[in-house]
């Protein structure tokens, strides 16, 4: 527990009374001598207090600063927070053989994000590919198959318009240093031990782009595993932590055949499961309070998930749980007393509470006011 900080002033009296029953100072040149050099002891113990402070916030890599969490990240995870990696899109490209597109045109997407061809490409077919790269921010969502791409500028014998083929790189979003943060304090909890499930969400730890992993073993098979993969929403197919291929493969070639523990017939890569949840509210009287209600809702929904037992500890075995009520005290804490009810569907089912397990994770669906 980090050690308490004084104020200034209790320091200050704490040094005038101290000098004074230590030295004997009585008189009113004592007490004037006395007042500067107490205000400067009382200072230097301040600065003491906050340098002791800081070192005790950063023991503990839940409150440690930047610095401090990232070597102790490189102690207990072995990797500073991953950085991003820009996809890569082969594009169909149509023209006249020997028309030559420059390195660095870039071409932008429906939803103004940049791409940009990093050398010189000159065509040797009235259809050929080129290879685009991504450089937009890190949220820039990735492409699909069929996309279309136009050139930012008029290119000479070529059409200005491109059509994505294929991802020959997948594009993945820098870990924030938060998500870095809660992968060193899972470390502290998590012993793998060649083949419990604490191995399957360490030994895959560190793939760019993946949140979570929870490992079960196959109903009627013991010797299968069923390892159900979470990304990171921004990395994920449909925002809601859907896993790309690459990102399956990826997390496949961390675990296989290295860390492959004997007496597994078979691992199964899996998507996780998201499961849409709406949310009615009955009579809100303040309607424009519905935006900061979703949001907590959505914040609420982002921690549930299923409980993995011999992993997680025992304290966390609810986190999978869904209810009402918890919904209501969202809705409450916003509007008081001013709706009248709230209902919650899971799946579209309307439900008083529901378990995510099994590989089901949440998100918001909708919420809407009745």
């Amino acid at each position: 527990m980090p050690v308490p900080i004084p104020s200034l002033s209790v320091l200050y009296q704490q040094a005038i009374e101290d000098i004074k029953s230590k030295l004997g100072i009585i008189s009113l040149l004592g007490r004037t001598v006395l007042s500067p050099i107490a205000a400067v002891w009382a200072g230097n113990q301040k600065n003491i207090y906050s340098a002791i402070y800081q070192v005790n916030l950063n023991f503990n890599p839940s409150t440690a600063d930047y610095d401090s969490l990232i070597q102790t990240g490189l102690e207990r995870l072995g990797r500073v927070p991953n950085t991003a990696i820009d996809g890569q899109y082969v594009c169909t490209v149509t023209g006249s053989i020997g028309a030559t597109i420059t390195a660095s045109s870039t071409f932008t997407s429906s939803k103004n994000n940049i791409y940009i061809l990093d050398s010189d490409y000159t065509l040797s077919s009235t259809t050929d590919q080129i290879t685009l790269r991504s450089i937009s921010e890190s949220d820039n969502p990735a492409l699909d198959i069929g996309d279309v791409l136009s050139s930012t500028k008029p290119l000479i014998d070529i059409d200005t318009n491109v059509v994505v083929e294929s991802e020959s790189i997948a594009q993945t979003n820098a870990e924030s240093i938060e998500e870095y943060r809660l992968n060193v304090i899972a470390s502290y909890r998590r012993q793998a031990m060649g083949g419990n499930r604490s191995s399957y969400r360490q030994w895959p730890e560190g793939v760019a782009g993946t949140r979570e992993f929870y490992p079960y073993v196959k109903t009627g098979s013991p010797t299968e595993i069923n390892l159900y993969i979470e990304s990171s929403p921004a990395d994920s197919v449909d925002g809601y932590g859907t896993p790309t291929s690459g990102i399956l493969d990826a997390v496949k070639d961390a675990i296989e055949p290295s860390n492959e523990p004997l007496g597994v017939a078979e691992i199964h890569y899996l998507s996780i499961i998201p499961i849409a949840v709406d949310v009615e509210i009955d009579t809100l009287i303040d309607a424009s309070l519905l935006p900061v209600i979703t949001t907590a809702i959505d914040s609420l929904l982002y921690g549930k998930r299923p409980y993995i037992a011999g992993d997680d500890i025992l304290a966390d075995k609810d986190k999978g749980l869904l209810s009402q009520p918890q919904i209501q005290a969202i809705v409450e804490f916003y509007a008081g007393g001013n709706f009248d009810s709230v209902i919650l569907k899971v799946g579209g089912v309307e439900v008083n509470k529901y378990k995510f397990d099994n590989g089901e994770i949440p998100y918001e669906n909708s919420v809407t006011l009745i």
